[in-house]
């Protein structure tokens, strides 16, 4: 009932009894959350070749998301895991950024099995918080491995009791990855689907959303809008569960919307509520500014700007972001992402972002560059991670 609830994308039964199974048994496991996992989970897996099987908490959808067949990661229960294993016999799990799943970690040391968190990120707010519950630092220590992203995160795993010798600093990983095949295809699609023509426009996707950026993000697009009264925002809630409360935000301000779920133009609605899982990543193909979440809250601590530098659409975000510094720095300091840390800020950022061409010309070359330097990203991490294994 409490997976109905958060919505996943329907997968609670799926996740329940293990789905279809991906890739053959006896391989490696890859378990990535969702679509910013799985993107690094997709470039880790052509590495590997075909030996490994991805699976998802939610349903990808979008040809962004689809660049492999993804199964159902089980949920957090003894039955659940059990059918995993008998699935799938791994012969390593790897885990994207994050495993809370208790029982599959118990399997995979009572197998013998290897079990790795790479890219983990882990901020100074949530070391302190693991700190204060004695009784749950104990999870922190089942998995076998943890390649954390920078020497402050290697530093606050083996705070939280995690054993110096399952720490390694190995970061970044799979910094930044460059758009999609088939690009131009992609927007064309979408702009199509929309509605949208040449007079549309500024476009900006404020994405993986939580209420204190909806705050901000509102706000500033109603300022930004008196200025440019045929923008669009199309607005991605972090967690669909909340995607009631949302609705109730945007009809309060007397804005009309449509759902992506709907699957119709926007006419004369001025926002679109990008209500399905996995399409975030093509949607920045048509922005002409983008907002990241979990960035105007020092709890969250940001979440992943790769897939708008992808596209090398201009970035704003919030002053939270500790969980993605060492991704997010190299942006701002090029020039590409603004702090914002208010809806007047985030409105003087977006205007001169999406009006000034000299600007857009700078961005789009430093995009560019720093796409350019992070090639090999996941061929550095295949041989971290297969020397991890091989321990």
């Amino acid at each position: 009932m409490r997976a109905k609830r958060r919505r996943y994308g329907g997968m609670v039964w799926a996740r329940l009894f293990g789905g279809k199974r991906v890739g053959e048994p006896g391989g490696i496991v890859i378990l990535a959350g969702g679509l910013g996992e799985a993107r690094v989970a997709f470039e880790v897996a052509r590495e590997f070749g075909g030996e490994v099987s991805i699976l998802t908490k939610t349903r990808l959808e979008g040809s962004g998301a689809g660049q492999a067949e993804t199964g159902a990661i089980p949920f957090n229960n003894p039955f659940s895991v059990w059918l995993f294993f008998r699935r799938y016999r791994p012969s390593a799990i790897l885990v994207v950024e994050f495993c809370d799943f208790t029982h599959l970690k118990y399997w995979a040391m009572a197998r013998g099995v290897p079990l790795i968190v790479f890219n983990v990120p882990i901020t100074e707010r949530e070391t302190e918080r693991v700190l204060a519950k004695h009784d749950d630092r104990w999870r922190w220590r089942l998995a076998g491995a943890y390649l954390a992203r920078d020497d402050a995160t290697a530093e606050r795993l083996r705070r939280i009791g995690v054993p110096s010798d399952q720490v390694e600093q190995f970061g970044p990983i799979g910094m930044y990855v460059d758009a999609p095949p088939g690009a131009e295809s992609i927007r064309d699609c979408w702009r199509a689907e929309l509605g949208l023509d040449a007079g549309d426009g500024p476009l900006v996707v404020a994405a993986s959303t939580w209420d204190e950026d909806e705050d901000a993000v509102l706000d500033a697009w109603m300022r930004f809008r008196s200025e440019h009264p045929d923008s669009i925002l199309i607005l991605a809630p972090r967690e669909l569960m909340r995607l009631e409360q949302v609705r109730e935000r945007v009809s309060t301000l007397k804005l009309d919307y449509v759902l992506r779920s709907a699957k119709k133009p926007l006419e004369g609605a001025r926002v679109l509520l990008l209500d399905k899982y996995g399409e975030l990543r093509e949607v920045y193909g048509i922005a002409d500014v983008a907002y990241v979440g979990g960035t105007m809250d020092h709890f969250r601590g940001g979440h992943t700007p790769v897939e708008a530098l992808a596209w090398r659409v201009p970035i704003t975000l919030g002053p939270s972001y500790a969980q993605q510094a060492n991704v997010v720095q190299p942006l701002i300091d090029s020039g590409v992402a603004v702090v914002c840390p208010d809806a007047q800020s985030l409105d003087e950022a977006w205007t001169q972002m999406t009006t000034d061409r000299e600007l857009r010309a700078r961005i789009e070359v430093e995009c560019a560059r720093l796409l350019s330097a992070s090639e090999g990203g996941a061929t550095r991490l295949y041989e971290a991670l297969n020397g991890v294994i091989g321990k």
